[in-house]
């Protein structure tokens, strides 16, 4: 994907982030005596990352638009959780996030192949915004379904709108099937950085994906909740600033990322990087390929939730 066409996106898209995409005069110098990955021409570059193990993948430099790596970086795949940036999407363009949502029973008792969910119950009523914790940390398919069924309204009804932003955004090669990342989801990794630059442009989204853990006191119409970020990166790649991971039977091991060192703001998506639900190997991957490219020596993290379902 080109540099101007990420900057007419990033042109569309209401938010934040502009301070730290925008390189200042001391950034400037720092990065001209700080080691920095001189960016690759493309894929068949003969500096490159080496041992990713994901099936497909990209990593772009947003200050400097342009791509610093790719693998099948056009080829379309199954995305799992990714899918939940959309729906947040979707959600947060709509502007109400103190709206009252009342989770239905089958919202609480929503269920599938792989399927992870933030423990909301029926009767519960909970903000836009706290759904959005539900949804982008512990991954709750029961919130993405609270959110599209009221955002659509109905599923189908959302499902449409986050197509159309898929167009609007110029995401060529990608499809939603729902808003949870079980059903007919599918993208290129040129196509979720290009989702991924939008969500994080938008504040609401990036201090939600930002955040290692959420917790609300029981309250007038809800219980007492506690998420914890599925995105281990968080905690052990001290430059990471969010966004999501994914694990489907289908889709493997994805992650989409986002890490800011050296005034560089780097995004980046592994897919499939391998069928267990740990999601180990694409916090891995991800590691690698920050490491690669900020010339850096961070461990990748050597733990993951094991006794959860990932999706």
């Amino acid at each position: 994907m080109s540099g101007s066409r990420r900057l007419r996106i990033a042109a569309m898209t209401a938010g934040g982030l502009a301070a730290a995409l925008t390189l200042t005069t001391a950034a400037t110098a720092a990065a001209a005596s700080t080691p920095w990955r001189t960016a690759p021409a493309g894929p068949a570059a003969t500096v490159a990352p080496t041992g990713i193990a994901a099936a497909g993948g990209e990593l772009y430099d947003v200050t400097a638009g342009k791509m610093l790596w790719g693998h099948r970086h056009t080829t379309v795949r199954a995305i799992a959780s990714i899918t939940k940036v959309m729906t947040a999407y979707v959600a947060i363009s709509a502007g109400t996030l103190s709206r009252k949502i009342t989770i239905t029973a089958a919202e609480a008792g929503f269920d599938g192949p792989g399927v992870s969910k933030a423990g909301l119950h029926a009767g519960e009523v909970l903000t836009t915004q706290q759904l959005l914790y539900a949804m982008l940390l512990p991954s709750g398919a029961d919130a993405a379904d609270a959110l599209a069924v009221t955002y659509g309204p109905g599923t189908p009804a959302f499902v449409a709108k986050m197509n159309k932003a898929a167009k609007a955004l110029g995401m060529t090669k990608t499809t939603y099937g729902d808003s949870v990342g079980l059903y007919g989801d599918m993208s290129s990794p040129q196509d979720l950085l290009t989702l991924g630059q939008a969500a994080m442009k938008l504040p609401a989204f990036a201090a939600v994906v930002g955040q290692k853990t959420y917790s609300m006191k029981s309250g007038s119409g809800h219980r007492a909740h506690y998420w914890t970020n599925l995105n281990l990166l968080l905690g052990s790649y001290k430059y990471a600033d969010g966004i999501k991971t994914g694990w489907t039977p289908a889709a493997g091991q994805c992650l989409l990322f986002m890490a800011s060192y050296n005034g560089h703001v780097l995004i980046g998506v592994v897919l499939d990087s391998a069928p267990g639900s740990s999601l180990l190997t694409a916090f891995s991957d991800a590691t690698k390929l920050l490491n690669w490219a900020y010339v850096l020596k961070i461990a990748a993290p050597a733990l993951a939730f094991h006794s959860l379902k990932l999706d």
